[in-house]
């Protein structure tokens, strides 16, 4: 215990925030858990690295998210080092079936080349809920090949790169039947027709995240979501307030990338009478009113530059069940200098004393160039 006492008190000063999220449940010390979404990996493998009972808690922590690769250039070349690491992973696999049933996060690039071994480490790893699939933009295959996969009812969120073009829901839902979460490049009109859709009318989802799309998708979603309906909506463009509307009585969290977006759709925000959380960190405007039971709002710097504490008390007062302010900035940004931009009509520090008068917590979201998109998780 010396030793480890020792060892934990350098970690405490190389690694100090992980420590913060590392909680004995029995005085067993080999019963330590860490929490993998606050620890970095880096973070996690140093914890390995401390002795052998903290070995296999922090490797079970690592495995639970795996991300062989996200290039494209895996998918034309075979000779690159993230095959030869699928192969590796696939021998650590196969030789430690501990490390199998954590994974739960599984991304990875897919091609005819790779769809043996792909197959082969779902079927080791049975408990994997989401699932992120690369292919090549001009892979005419991509559906065909996810079709091959094999039925995985374990499946809860499904990412891919597939072309809108050859999108088939009915594929992806016979595939993943248990699936709650949908993330697709492109929903186009042309493949919202039988026989690329399910026989069922009476689907499980409830996230949706697309970059393009017809609005006949969004018809078509709203009418076939079985109760409660999609509760998560993210896109890339809004341009009419009916892409959002349809789903008006069940959307709880909605994230809008648009930057300029029109004033017919922010006018129509607070129709979404049911929103808990509304995303518009990247919006260059911001609506008059907010949804009546909102209770988390996302806004970028340019919040501070379009409005000012008397809009702030308005948005405040349409939506009186609101607890937090987020403001996202970007990393390059010293929010310590009251000058650290021109044109703001209020800082901070200001907005914050106003927030805090309602009972609104202002907090602060540093915004990296590698930040990972937050997926739905259904477990």
């Amino acid at each position: 215990m010396d030793a480890l006492s020792t060892s934990a008190r350098v970690l405490r000063i190389v690694v100090p925030d992980v420590l913060d999220y590392l909680s004995v449940v029995s005085p067993n010390i080999a019963d330590i858990k860490f929490n993998r979404s606050l620890a970095s990996y880096g973070a996690l493998s140093a914890c390995a690295l401390v002795c052998s009972d903290w070995l296999r808690p922090a490797q079970m922590a690592l495995f639970a998210t795996v991300v062989l690769s996200t290039c494209t250039e895996l998918l034309i070349d075979s000779a690159l080092p993230e095959v030869k690491g699928l192969e590796l992973l696939l021998r650590t696999l196969e030789s430690r079936p501990d490390l199998c049933a954590v994974v739960r996060s599984l991304q990875i690039a897919c091609s005819a080349d790779l769809l043996d071994q792909i197959r082969r480490i779902l079927d080791l790893c049975g408990n994997v809920r989401v699932l992120t699939l690369r292919f090549g933009f001009h892979d005419v295959t991509s559906t065909v090949l996810l079709s091959q996969l094999g039925t995985r009812p374990s499946i809860r969120a499904f990412r891919s790169t597939i072309n809108g073009n050859l999108f088939d829901l009915n594929v992806v839902t016979t595939i993943f039947p248990s699936l709650r979460s949908l993330q697709q490049t492109g929903l186009f009109e042309a493949r919202c027709v039988s026989p690329h859709l399910p026989a069922s009318n009476s689907l499980r989802l409830r996230h949706i995240d697309i970059v393009q799309y017809d609005q006949m998708w969004l018809d078509y979603l709203a009418r076939v979501c079985d109760d409660p309906g999609i509760q998560i909506l993210r896109c890339l463009q809004v341009n009419e307030a009916e892409e959002f509307l349809v789903f008006k009585r069940s959307l709880r969290e909605l994230y809008i990338s648009t930057t300029d977006l029109p004033s017919q759709v922010l006018d129509r925000l607070a129709e979404c009478t049911y929103l808990r959380r509304l995303a518009l960190h990247t919006a260059l405007n911001f609506p008059h009113c907010l949804p009546p039971k909102l209770e988390v709002l996302d806004v970028g710097l340019e919040f501070l530059i379009r409005c000012d504490l008397s809009d702030v008390q308005s948005l405040l007062h349409s939506a009186p069940e609101m607890r937090q302010l987020i403001l996202h900035y970007p990393e390059d940004v010293d929010l310590t200098t009251r000058m650290w931009i021109t044109g703001n009509k209020m800082q901070p520090d200001e907005l914050r004393k106003v927030l805090a008068k309602s009972g609104v917590a202002l907090r602060m979201m540093v915004e990296t160039s590698d930040r990972a998109s937050h997926w739905a998780y259904f477990a």
